[in-house]
């Protein structure tokens, strides 16, 4: 059980590249603010 955890801990290994959840949340709010203004 430990080496399965551990090989899924390599394989999902977060890096600086991947953006963090606020980032990810920022971006769809300013998408959704931007497809309202196309809206009108």
């Amino acid at each position: 059980m430990r080496n399965l955890e551990a090989s899924q801990e390599e394989d999902y290994e977060v890096t600086q590249d991947m953006p963090s959840g606020d980032d990810i949340a920022n971006e769809f709010q300013r998408f959704l603010r931007q497809r309202g203004r196309d809206k009108n």
